[in-house]
């Protein structure tokens, strides 16, 4: 159901799969999907391209699932979190590589630095 995000670059995706994840979270306080409720909910200003697309995730999975996501049972609702979740760290570690020994430096450089 995801796998789509694979054609876009991981920073558009990781956009997407941010808003869907609060989506899901917030999904109890709609009535029904839509744009602006969800929107006017969030106090930042989604970019419109990820946010419309995040919203067509979830009604994709409240299709596959027959129930609106209000009313997903808490262990669905866990799952697809948990898979969001998962693919959010996937594309943002595919840009992003950690560097542990930069990291150290950096940070033995900022303790050498008067407070």
């Amino acid at each position: 159901m995801f796998d789509f995000l694979e054609g876009y670059p991981s920073s558009f995706a990781t956009e997407v799969l941010f808003y869907a994840l609060r989506i899901l979270r917030h999904a109890h306080s709609v009535d029904r999907l839509d744009l602006e409720p969800l929107r006017a909910r969030f106090a930042d200003d989604p970019n419109s391209e990820e946010f419309a697309l995040a919203v067509q995730l979830m009604q994709s999975l409240e299709l596959t699932e027959g129930t609106p996501l209000r009313l997903l049972r808490p262990e669905r609702a866990a799952h697809y979190s948990k898979v969001l979740t998962d693919l959010f760290f996937a594309h943002s570690n595919r840009d992003y590589q950690p560097d542990p020994e930069r990291g150290r430096r950096l940070l033995e450089e900022l303790r050498k630095q008067p407070v």
